[in-house]
């Protein structure tokens, strides 16, 4: 193979190569192809996605060993634990999401993982989780949990719209 075959050669590999890597890029967030006409995918689950940030737990415990759990229009005569609700554990520094949240009436607690006795429930004084829309999401930002009260108080509680789903790939 002359010099000139294997430049040749070595260009062609390359460029297969990188086709192959290009190929495979975009993710759930990007979408190649597209219609720009068309409208985002609707939220196909009528749901609602509740996020947020542990910032501490009183007595200390890691926020990671913690679970949070959201309860929708939960009748006061059913515990927290039986509402049929959803529930999530933060990562290390305390952040969580929970998506597929049916909408209605929030309810947010609290506990350590495998005690569910030790439950404290989100307090939310201007009752902004109380109708939250399946176009909605909800925010709850820097909450201090304390297990010994029962209470969990927030920085910040809000509601908005969700953020807007990736567009549906042209045919």
């Amino acid at each position: 193979m002359s010099r000139l075959e294997s430049i040749a050669f070595a260009l062609l590999a390359s460029a297969v190569a990188l086709s192959v890597g290009i190929s495979g890029c975009g993710g759930s967030d990007i979408c190649l192809g597209c219609d720009p006409d068309a409208t985002p995918t609707p939220n196909p689950d009528n749901s609602v996605q509740v996020e947020g940030d542990l910032y501490a737990v009183i007595p200390d415990t890691l926020v990671e060993d913690m679970v949070v759990l959201v309860c929708t229009d939960r009748d006061e005569s059913t515990p927290a634990v039986d509402c049929g609700g959803r529930s999530t554990r933060p990562d290390s520094i305390g952040d969580f999401s929970i998506e597929k949240v049916r909408p209605g009436a929030l309810e947010v607690f609290f506990y350590p993982l495998g005690d569910a006795n030790q439950l404290a429930q989100l307090d939310d004084p201007n009752d902004r989780l109380g109708d939250v829309r399946a176009t909605e999401s909800a925010t709850i930002q820097s909450i201090t949990v304390n297990l010994g009260t029962g209470i969990a108080e927030a920085l910040n509680i809000s509601v908005g719209p969700a953020p807007t789903p990736t567009p549906t790939p042209a045919p």
